[in-house]
């Protein structure tokens, strides 16, 4: 089954593209959940790694945001949602600012 990953910049880079928002599918199992797509992406995008987990704890980093069909996943918690044929998830820097 396929889901579609959307990339926003400053991400890109980590996958090896270095202009603009990088938009690809992935072939994922049929019982795969948000975690198994992130170490999977992981797995093959080592710069990924180093920008997406902190090398001390190695939690997924909070300057990373992970949305599921327009919902932002808020915990990692929620990375045990199942997914979908035709899912979009959305990988982007947090914003903030005032």
């Amino acid at each position: 089954m396929k889901v579609r990953v959307e990339v926003v910049p400053w991400l890109t880079s980590a996958f090896g593209v270095e202009q603009g928002r990088f938009v690809f599918e992935e072939e994922v199992g049929r019982k795969a959940d948000i975690r198994d797509l992130i170490y999977s992406l992981v797995a093959r995008h080592r710069d990924f790694e180093r920008v997406a987990f902190d090398p001390e704890t190695k939690k997924f980093a909070d300057q990373i945001c992970v949305i599921l069909n327009d919902r932002l996943l808020e915990s990692p918690g929620e990375w045990n949602t199942g997914l979908k044929e035709g899912d979009i998830i959305v990988l982007l820097p947090v914003f903030a600012g005032g």
